[in-house]
C-alpha cells in the first residue's frame, strides 16, 4: 500500500487540467505579448510535471507493489464520473474575479486546496482525467463479501466475475496488475 505523501502526490496530479485551463486563460487574457518564464508557462511546466507524476506513480505501484488476489464478483465502469467534477476544472473560467486563478494568490490556493481535501479524504481517484488520459479506467466492484472497492485497470474488464491479481493503493483503491 502506498504511502499518505504518494496518495497526496496522486490527488495532486488530478489539478493538472486545472492548471492547464489556467495557462490559456492567462495566455488570452494578458495585454501584449508575456515573456517566457510568464505564470502561464509556469502553469504549463508544472501540469506537464504532474503527467509525469502520475505515470511514474502508477508504474511504480505495478512493478514494486505486493500482489494479492482479488475476487471481484460485481464490476460496474465508474469511468463516467468524471463529468460530476468537470464543474471544478471550469471554475477557473467561469470565474471572472480581477484577482482569481491569474496568480498564485490565497483565493486560488484556497481554491486548490479545498478540491485536494475533498478528493484526499473521499478517495475519489475516479474522476481523475489525467489518469484516464494515460489510459486507465475505473471501476467499481465487490468481492465475494459484496465489499465495493475502486479498482483501477489500464485495460477494459469485460468479464466482471475473475480472480484479478491486484496491487493495494490506498484503502479501498487497487490498481489491476494481471487478470488470472
Amino acid at each position: 500500500m502506498l504511502n499518505s505523501f504518494t496518495k497526496l502526490l496522486l490527488v495532486g496530479t488530478s489539478l493538472a487540467p486545472i492548471l492547464v485551463i489556467m495557462a490559456v486563460d492567462f495566455f488570452f487574457s494578458a495585454k501584449g505579448p508575456q515573456p517566457f518564464w510568464s505564470f502561464g508557462t509556469q502553469l504549463l511546466i508544472v501540469a506537464a510535471a504532474l503527467v509525469f507524476i502520475a505515470f511514474g506513480i502508477m508504474r511504480y505501484a505495478a512493478r514494486h507493489g505486493s500482489r494479492q488476489p482479488l475476487k471481484i464478483c460485481k464490476a460496474k465502469n465508474s469511468d463516467k464520473e468524471v463529468l460530476t467534477f468537470l464543474l471544478a476544472y471550469l471554475l477557473p473560467v467561469v470565474s471572472k474575479h480581477e484577482y482569481l486563478f491569474h496568480d498564485f494568490n490565497l483565493p486560488t490556493i484556497v481554491i486548490l486546496a479545498l478540491l485536494c481535501v475533498a478528493v484526499y479524504h473521499s478517495s475519489a481517484f475516479d474522476f481523475n482525467p489525467l489518469l484516464g488520459m494515460l489510459g486507465y479506467h475505473f471501476y467499481e466492484v465487490e468481492d465475494d463479501s459484496a465489499f465495493p472497492y475502486l479498482l483501477i485497470s489500464n485495460h477494459a474488464i469485460k468479464k466482471p466475475c475473475a480472480d484479478m491479481m491486484v496491487v493495494q493503493l490506498f484503502d479501498y483503491t487497487f490498481l489491476l496488475v494481471e487478470k488470472t
